[in-house]
């Protein structure tokens, strides 16, 4: 490694560890994860920075093949009553709608059949409007 690069690590490996345990990581797997780095950057400290940037959080569902995704999508929006041309607005309303009609505290004669699927509703909308690359331009 180089002398320059020897002189960022001196603040740029608090600031790798500290980003990589806001991500769910242990201090001592944070160190691991951020020394592992810096060996393979090769004194690059773009990549390091870039490398630490791209780090799912811990308990993060692994990224999905591009089939995956549009399959996933596809439920997603059948779950909230949606065809393929639905916006994120249109999503939103669905959502909004399905929750007043479904949430297990306003049908409590029918509890868990109304938890099962406010579940669904819910896990289909946290998916479009956070993992989903339907409405990327849109957020």
């Amino acid at each position: 490694m180089n002398n320059g690069f020897s002189e960022w690590l001196h603040t740029l490996r608090p600031w790798m560890i500290q980003q990589i345990e806001k991500k769910g990581f242990s201090p001592e797997e944070a160190q691991a994860v951020a020394d592992d780095l810096i060996k393979q950057s090769g004194g690059n400290v773009e990549h390091l920075h870039q490398s630490v940037r791209k780090i799912r959080p811990r308990g993060a569902p692994p990224k999905l093949s591009a089939e995956q995704m549009k399959h996933r999508n596809q439920q997603s929006l059948k779950a909230l009553g949606l065809s393929e041309g639905a916006s994120l607005n249109d999503v939103k309303k669905a959502y909004q709608s399905l929750v007043l009609k479904n949430h297990p505290d306003k049908n409590p004669e029918n509890n868990k059949e109304s938890e099962k699927i406010f579940q669904i509703i819910t896990e289909a909308n946290r998916h479009l409007t956070e993992d989903s690359d339907l409405f990327k331009s849109q957020r």
